[in-house]
């Protein structure tokens, strides 16, 4: 087990005390980190960054309710919607689908149809794939309330604050990726930096839309499951993480992550966790402290 060089904090002690009893009970296996009855302990926020393959899916829990940013494949579907009701998840307060490309939305619908969602936050990016289309009509026929983001929108979950950084409004992108949704979730003096696919164009654009210091994170999730389209230099040190997750598949076919990606990761002398090898990977923060197994 592993801490961030930060102030120790009393208020996250039953948080450790809880994965200690994983430890010893053989819970952080790869096939199931978590008992079914888990709760998270009051003033924490658990992050959960699934094993779904070549995709993207990763939870946020609160003890005020549970956020989730996309949905993987349509072939990983039936496995976040298990992985999520393994955690106690019933109803999801904002589903954020980061932009229209399969590996993100693919495992929507069976995510709509196993839980109760309230809010989706997806970008005024339309597309033409059936998948897509398909995730239209079943929100609508739910009659779900959908957000477009966009800069400048923010919107919580108890203490936990969703800001949504780009894409930056009144902007063209120039393909789906860049389209995508980024997103700083805060809690407490912790915060996580979401990327979707965002590649360079909408770096860039962040970089000069923000200060370092606003988009300054302690977890970043890698752009574009570590593509060498992602994060760039300029980017990765305004972020300036100290831990840094990749999500993609094993022998995936694209080569992810990237070598220059994980040069320049490595460079920064970054806690790098990628999914394929470790499987789902879990966080814990009470705002100030962060823990993580293995």
């Amino acid at each position: 087990m592993a801490k961030r060089r930060k102030k120790k904090s009393n208020k996250l002690l039953s948080a450790i005390i809880a994965l200690l009893i994983l430890f010893v009970g053989g819970y952080f296996a790869k096939d199931e980190i978590l008992p079914e009855s888990y709760e998270v302990p009051e003033g924490s926020m658990y992050v959960h960054f699934m094993d779904v393959g070549q995709g993207d899916s990763t939870l946020f829990m609160t003890e005020d309710g549970a956020v989730l940013v996309d949905a993987s494949i349509a072939d990983a579907g039936p496995t976040v919607v298990e992985y999520l009701k393994k955690q106690g998840v019933s109803t999801i307060k904002y589903f954020i689908l980061t932009h229209p490309d399969s590996d993100h939305i693919g495992g929507a619908l069976d995510v709509l149809n196993a839980f109760t969602v309230e809010n989706v936050i997806m970008p005024n990016k339309t597309h033409t794939t059936t998948t897509y289309k398909k995730l239209i009509n079943r929100i609508d026929e739910l009659d779900i309330n959908v957000i477009l983001g966009e800069s400048g929108g923010v919107y919580n979950v108890g203490d936990l604050e969703i800001k949504i950084l780009s894409p930056i409004a009144g902007r063209e992108y120039s393909n789906n990726n860049n389209w995508s949704i980024v997103c700083m979730m805060r809690f407490g003096n912790t915060k996580v930096m979401m990327t979707g696919d965002a590649s360079e164009e909408a770096e860039s654009r962040l970089l000069t839309a923000y200060s370092a210091a606003e988009l300054k994170a302690d977890i970043l999730k890698v752009g574009h499951h570590g593509s060498n389209s992602s994060t760039t230099a300029g980017f990765l040190k305004a972020v300036d993480p100290d831990y840094a997750v990749i999500s993609c598949g094993l022998d995936n076919d694209y080569g992810h992550p990237h070598v220059e990606v994980m040069s320049r990761l490595n460079n920064a002398g970054l806690s790098i966790r990628i999914t394929k090898d470790e499987g789902h990977i879990v966080y814990m923060t009470d705002g100030e402290t962060i823990v993580y197994g293995k």
